[in-house]
């Protein structure tokens, strides 16, 4: 019994030495070996498979003949591509730029012994009879390394940030401001010089340490509170037509109180979407493909051309304006900016925020008046102004008429809607003041505008060339004669559209003047009105 128990405790200690902590140690490192070794392997023969793919896959190239030797490894029988790879697998490229906390950490450095190899091995193949041997003397190509320079920063570099504005309550009226950030940047210049240390050393596997520094604001947030103001403000009238001042006012709710960020480009069209009855425009005039159309929406141009002086005036860089079809009446022709929603396709009114910090786009409408305005730091030097004046230097003819087929009317009698008018083409320029005294004056851009056509109403079944007869005034002059009826059925002819019309009738050597809607007549004459017979409100 005594040897069997001493049997059992022998038995049972040798098993337990089968898993000491020496040979589990062993035993691990035998496996990473293994696993290293199997790695090692695997990138060595990818490695392989790599490089024979690149030669394979490219275009064949002419293999040298001769036996000649680069840095000591002979090219014989090789094209240009496996020459290149067999000089550097000799010399092993393996440079990293390694930033401590940055994200990556580490930079693989490209190849910057190509430049040099591809330089040599240039002149080994165009030459007809290359040289036995030949050395490469190593350089770094400067644009190679600013472009990794410059990869490098986009990694690790992070931009500082000024306090700015960065929101407006419209309720309370009131801006909020964001806190200033800083930013980091790396040394350029040692990371450079590192680099290029280590390449003279040829060490070609050399770990570069990228350093850095914490880059400040340039603007705190309680300076900011301080510095913005109005940059950039302009004001126009608008008509008494209750549906287009709706529109006017729609739209300037759309856009106010935007806030724009540096570099950020601001799209009229974008900002305030489609202008639709869905969304509450009213039906109002506008241009449609060159003519008036009444449509949701209609006028809102008013306060894009109102916008675009604003912009102007504030220095900011406009991308997209484009002139009207017809000259407008709120600005002075040049000045305006017309748009047209169409998917965002239509023409619009872009400008770009090129300052130091976020913009804010104010937009108010309130008793006929529309005001926008640009808030922000000031992007023209203290004392200066830019202001902008334009001029017709050419007008266009009348463009022809176009009728209406009236059915009511006899025989004869043509009923003037509107009498058109001339086109024009204008020159804009821009100014720049300072401290009250011009220091330039230069051409901007040319508008040109098209002329309204006149519009006559009669009835085309019974109408015949033959009356259109030319009537002449006191001095000779032909001028067109069109006849048309009153309510009382009395022959009237009508020489003149004034502006402004009412039902007031006036007295005159010639005969009565009558003033319908829109028309300015003359009751039984074919001389024109006299001079000193207007319409009431007209100059």
């Amino acid at each position: 019994m005594a040897y069997g128990s001493s049997r059992g405790r022998s038995v049972k200690k040798k098993h337990k030495n089968r898993f000491s902590v020496p040979k589990l140690i062993l035993a691990i490192v035998i496996m990473c070996a293994l696993i290293a070794g199997i790695v090692f392997g695997f990138k060595f023969i990818k490695g392989k498979i790599d490089e024979s793919n690149v030669i394979e896959t490219l275009e064949p190239e002419e293999k040298l003949g001769n036996s000649v030797k680069v840095d000591g490894i002979d090219i014989k029988d090789m094209g240009k591509t496996e020459a290149r790879l067999a000089i550097e697998k000799k010399y092993g490229w393996d440079m990293t730029a390694k930033h401590a906390g940055g994200t990556p950490s580490t930079y693989d450095i490209p190849n910057l012994l190509e430049y040099s190899i591809n330089k040599t091995l240039d002149e080994v193949y165009a030459a007809s009879e290359p040289k036995e041997e030949y050395t490469i003397t190593f350089e770094i190509n400067d644009a190679d390394l600013d472009a990794e320079v410059e990869t490098m920063k986009s990694l690790w570099n992070t931009e500082a940030k000024n306090g700015s504005i960065s929101g407006f309550d419209k309720e309370t009226e009131e801006f909020t401001y964001s806190g200033a950030e800083k930013g980091y940047a790396i040394d350029e210049e040692k990371l450079r010089n590192d680099i290029r240390t280590a390449f003279a050393a040829k060490k070609y596997n050399a770990d570069i340490t990228v350093t850095g520094s914490v880059v400040e604001p340039e603007i705190s947030e309680d300076q900011a509170k301080e510095m913005y103001k109005t940059i950039g403000t302009y004001t126009t009238k608008s008509t008494n037509n209750a549906d287009r001042n709706s529109n006017l006012n729609l739209a300037c709710n759309a856009i106010d109180g935007l806030v724009l960020q540096v570099g950020e480009e601001f799209s009229f069209n974008q900002t305030t979407g489609n202008r639709t009855a869905e969304r509450g425009y009213k039906e109002a005039a506008a241009y449609n493909n060159g003519e008036v159309v009444s449509e949701p929406g209609g006028g809102v141009c008013q306060v894009a051309s109102t916008l675009y002086n604003a912009v102007i005036f504030s220095g900011l860089e406009v991308t997209e304006r484009h002139a009207h079809t017809y000259a407008p009446t709120y600005v002075t022709p040049g000045e305006d900016a017309t748009v047209s929603y169409d998917g965002y396709d239509g023409p619009d009114l872009r400008f770009t925020n090129t300052s130091s910090a976020a913009l804010v786009i104010r937009a108010h409408y309130e008793d006929r008046t529309v005001t926008c305005s640009v808030i922000g730091i000031p992007i023209l030097p203290e004392g200066e102004v830019i202001s902008m004046h334009s001029e017709k230097i050419a007008d266009s003819d009348v463009p022809e008429p176009t009728y209406e087929d009236d059915p009511t009317l006899e025989a004869g009698v043509q009923v003037l809607v509107s009498k058109g008018d001339q086109g024009s083409t204008w020159n804009t320029y821009i100014t720049h003041t300072v401290n009250g005294v011009v220091t330039s004056d230069e051409l901007f851009h040319v508008s040109k505008y098209k002329g309204h056509k006149p519009k006559i109403r009669r009835n085309e079944a019974l109408w015949d060339p033959a009356f259109d007869v030319a009537q002449t005034d006191e001095n000779g002059e032909t001028m067109a004669q069109i006849t048309y009826t009153n309510e009382a059925g009395e022959t009237l002819i009508s020489y003149t559209k004034p502006e402004e019309s009412t039902e007031a009738e006036n007295e005159n050597e010639n005969g009565t003047v009558e003033y319908g809607p829109g028309q300015g007549v003359v009751k039984g004459t074919t001389a024109p009105p006299k001079s000193n017979v207007s319409a009431p409100g007209s100059s």
